[in-house]
Order: structure tokens, then C-alpha cells, then sequence
């Protein structure tokens, strides 16, 4: 499944955005601060949380709406009507529902569960750290998709495993070129905690190293097992030297053969490597103090920078 437009009334600074096509592989929002790129993941997320609400509703409208179109299926739900191109959340009264090539709304729409197998988004956005680590192993840590890396140890648990194929040989591929060396476990207490080994049972523990190993690995543990899935990052040049930026970017490009991938940045890194990808899609947020009614109210924009550059494959 693939987002292949998305349409904004009167959510947050975004009055009136009229349908705006995107690429199914790689697409990049650029701007300044508090413009509206996290706004735009954000009514992405919705099919898989509800993170925006009757609050988010422009101030003096009455209500808002998201219209996200979409081509393919998922497998938590099946597109049975072929009239079915898009779905709408309303935020007044938080509801979602198919939208009808005809006009008009059908058939509720649930959000998609924060689970593997069924996720159908991978989230990496702001608010993603977390203080503390379960050190519990087990399938449910394993594959939750919970936006923040309390499960971390579990998921690299998993991709430790040779088995655990192409998985494994990705993880240690991109450890190896991001971070270089290799965060495995080991069974420490209760359970089993993150550590690079030094020599048998010497090693550093995950926790000893600085936040950015632990920002780096989240990603990289949900890239190594996605498949047909919708990644949302906000800001991945944070906590990361520009020499593993750029390879943790050559992995995201890899990944974006079978993945869509929503980016936010402020780093000219990000912009030149994935926008240059071919079909990668640039958009510039903005926002102006224009409103008429209310002069200190600033209206947000989405804007596309991209030239055709080929022609795009659906997935």
C-alpha cells in the first residue's frame, strides 16, 4: 500500500491544501521550524495512530479534514471496492472513513494495529527517545512498533539470529558501514540487554554509549525487517556524524525499492542524497502571516520542488 496524494482543510496552519501528489518511494519535507512538516507525518500517522484530534482544528473553523489517497492493499485490510481511492479523517469527531472515487464517504476505517506483522507505518519522529529499556525478550517487544526504543533489545535480538534472513545479514551489513561495530545481546539479570562485545564476557552496554548509537539502531532494526511498509522520520541528521548519516541514507535508499518513505529535514545532506534519488519528491513547507480575520495567524503551504525526472512505478 502506498499514499499516493494527500489533501489538508483546516488542520493546524494547513486551511485549505489542495490535493498534492507524492512519490511511492522517497519523499522530502524541507523548511523552517514550526512550518507544518510535522503536521504533514503526523496526518500520515493517523491510519496507524490517532495523533491528531479536535484540538489540531485551525483556530475559528469548525472543522477539519485529512484526505489521504492511496493505491494497493495492506494486510490488515482489504481495498474490496475498486471505488475506493483515499480515506478521510474527520477531526471533529476523530472519525475515519473510506472515500469514494464518486464523492461522498463508505464503511468506517480502523487504524491499522502497531504490531508486526499487520503495522502498516514504522515511525522515527521527535519524540522517539525513550529512558529506560525493557530487558524482557520476547515476540511481543519483538514486534511492536510502539515510535520509541523501549523494545530495542528484543529487536535486535532477533536480527542477531543467522537465520533470521535477509534480516540478519542487513543488520550486520549496516552496523558494520553506520556504526562500525555490531550491537548484539547478551543475558544479563531477567533477560538480555544490548552490548558490543570486546572480548568473551567483556563488553560495553548499549545504556554506556551516547543516545545517538540507540537513534541510529531503532532505525535501523525496523529498516532491516520492512517490507511493503511507510516510514515517517523526522530529522534523521540528529545525533549522527555526517559520515554515518550518509550511509545510514545509501540504507534508506536500498529500502525504498520496497518502502515509502516520509523524511522531514533541515540538513542539506538529506535533501542532496535522497532528493536525489530518482522519483524522490521535494517539498518546501512555508508559512505566512496572511489571514485576514486574524493577522497573527500564521497559514501554512506545501509547495513541490521537484522536476519529473521518469516515470514513477507504482508498488
Amino acid at each position: 500500500m502506498r499514499i499516493t496524494a494527500i489533501q489538508l482543510e483546516n488542520v493546524r496552519g494547513f486551511q485549505n491544501i489542495p490535493k498534492t501528489n507524492l512519490s511511492d518511494g522517497i519523499n522530502i519535507f524541507i523548511g523552517a521550524n514550526n512550518s507544518g512538516k510535522s503536521t504533514l507525518l503526523n496526518a500520515i500517522f493517523q491510519l496507524q495512530r490517532q495523533v491528531l484530534n479536535s484540538t489540531d482544528i485551525t483556530i475559528g473553523r469548525q472543522n477539519g479534514k485529512i484526505e489521504l489517497f492511496f493505491s494497493g492493499t495492506h494486510p490488515y485490510f482489504v481495498n474490496n471496492n475498486s471505488l475506493h481511492d483515499r480515506i478521510i479523517c474527520i477531526l471533529e469527531n476523530n472519525s475515519m472513513y473510506y472515500g469514494h472515487k464518486e464523492g461522498g464517504i463508505t464503511h468506517q476505517f480502523n487504524p491499522v494495529p502497531e504490531q508486526e506483522p499487520n503495522n502498516l507505518i514504522y515511525p522515527y519522529l521527535s519524540k522517539r527517545k525513550t529512558v529506560g529499556y525493557t530487558d524482557a525478550i520476547n515476540e511481543a517487544n519483538a514486534n511492536s512498533v510502539s515510535g520509541n526504543f523501549t523494545n530495542l533489545y528484543s529487536k535486535i535480538d532477533r536480527l542477531i539470529t543467522p537465520q533470521f534472513q535477509p534480516g540478519n545479514s542487513q543488520y550486520v551489513e549496516a552496523c558494520k558501514n553506520i556504526l562500525g561495530f555490531e550491537i548484539s545481546t547478551l543475558a544479563l539479570g531477567g533477560g538480555k540487554k544490548a552490548v558490543y562485545f570486546v572480548h568473551n564476557l567483556e563488553y560495553i552496554p548499549l545504556t554506556a554509549m551516547g543516545e545517538g548509537v540507540a537513534n541510529i539502531l531503532g532505525l535501523i532494526t525496523d529498516l532491516c525487517v520492512a517490507e511493503g511498509n511507510i516510514f515517517l522520520i523526522e530529522e534523521p541528521e540528529n545525533d549522527i556524524h555526517p559520515k554515518a548519516l550518509k550511509a545510514l541514507l545509501r540504507l534508506i535508499i536500498e529500502k525504498s525499492k520496497s518502502n515509502q518513505f516520509f523524511v522531514s529535514t533541515h540538513s542539506n545532506i538529506v535533501m542532496k542524497y535522497l532528493g536525489g534519488v530518482l522519483n524522490s519528491k521535494i517539498f518546501n513547507i512555508s508559512n505566512y502571516l496572511r489571514d485576514t480575520n486574524r493577522p497573527n495567524l500564521f497559514v501554512s503551504e506545501i509547495r513541490s520542488l521537484s522536476k519529473p525526472r521518469g516515470k514513477e512505478t507504482s508498488t
